[in-house]
């Protein structure tokens, strides 16, 4: 059994010990770094480095779509109501139906929405 220390100062085999360990722990690092950190450092730089590739990815292509889609003008003038057929006049959509039947309602009503209706 050790005795008690006061004052671990006072004990010559510390003083060795801190000494072997101060002497030890230059070539201890660098053997450890060029052991592993190093690879880890590199594999872990890789990885982030993929990790914001893909996230500059995801918004480029956010950003792409965004600018794609109507503005909000756009989207108030292509919802605006128009008793007009659509520029195809195709007679199948929307547009065209409600064109055929503003005409039908205007030449029978005097106005083109059904009487009683709020627009």
């Amino acid at each position: 059994m050790m005795p008690y220390l006061t004052d671990v100062r006072q004990s010559p085999t510390l003083d060795a010990a801190a000494v072997l360990l101060a002497d030890a722990w230059g070539p201890a690092l660098a053997a450890s770094y060029r052991l592993g950190w190093h690879d880890g450092h590199r594999r872990g730089h890789a990885a982030a480095e993929a990790d914001m590739a893909a996230s500059w990815h995801d918004l480029w292509l956010h950003v792409q779509a965004t600018m794609r889609s109507p503005r909000h003008a756009e989207l108030i003038e292509r919802r605006r109501l128009t008793h007009d057929p659509c520029p195809a006049r195709c007679g199948r959509c929307s547009a065209c139906i409600h064109a055929e039947h503003a005409a039908a309602n205007l030449a029978r009503y005097g106005r083109p929405d059904y009487p009683g209706a709020t627009r």
